[in-house]
């Protein structure tokens, strides 16, 4: 395959991932509320005919086993770097290097991201330099490239809500050629995953895309 995605993962200790739905939830609810995001995606984007998927992993406190029972991890990589961006440049690198012409990169905080959207990023690759997904928040949400571009990962605060601005500035200023995806929302916060599930109440629970672990966690963490 020509093609991968990268998913950026960690392995789901209670008060490692999604802390800030704390003290809302409680540590060990937070890391199910992960386990579903990481299944949705695994279910979604694993074993995919057009491109191959690949986990980039946090090495804070990864635990391989406990990671295989919830995800296919045939493809997998440790992050390298101080920062995110220093991470996400290193995954690029690792997966160009293994001959991959087009990468796109997403996190695990949307587990109802739609195919279409991934779709979009590889095909928008053939006349762009760049494809990236504006999140709610000021961030981004997925990014896609055909060539390393080191540039986009410096001298950038990765918990800022400028971060999307100013990666698009700088595409701007030295003329790298970009498209721009759909504006979406991670779901980081309790008020967001809460939006999530009204949002999930109005959806066809038949769809493929439609992301089934996530639906069941929070239906029985905010059911009526």
């Amino acid at each position: 395959m020509k093609n991968a995605l990268i998913i950026f993962v960690k392995t789901p200790v209670p008060g490692l991932v999604k802390t800030r739905l704390q003290p809302d939830l409680t540590r060990r609810e937070s890391a199910q509320v992960y386990i579903a995001f990481l299944k949705d995606l695994d279910t979604k984007f694993f074993n995919r005919n057009n491109y191959a998927c690949w986990y980039a992993v946090s090495p804070e406190l990864f635990d391989e086993h406990l990671l295989a029972r919830i995800i296919h991890l045939d493809n997998y990589f440790l992050q390298e770097g101080q920062d995110l961006g220093e991470r996400m440049n290193h995954a690029f690198q690792t997966l160009f290097c293994k001959g991959y012409k087009k990468v796109v990169l997403i996190g695990s905080d949307l587990p109802s991201l739609s195919s279409e959207i991934i779709n979009q990023a590889f095909l928008n690759l053939d006349r762009n330099d760049c494809v990236i997904g504006p999140s709610k928040d000021g961030g981004y949400y997925l990014i896609a490239l055909n060539n390393p571009l080191p540039a986009l990962f410096q001298d950038l605060i990765w918990s800022s809500s400028s971060v999307f601005n100013k990666t698009v500035k700088l595409l701007d200023k030295t003329g790298i050629t970009y498209f721009r995806l759909p504006e979406l929302a991670d779901i980081d916060t309790a008020e967001e995953l809460i939006s999530f599930y009204q949002d999930l109440k109005e959806e066809m629970t038949y769809k493929f895309d439609f992301p089934r672990h996530s639906w069941e966690i929070v239906r029985k963490l905010f059911a009526d």
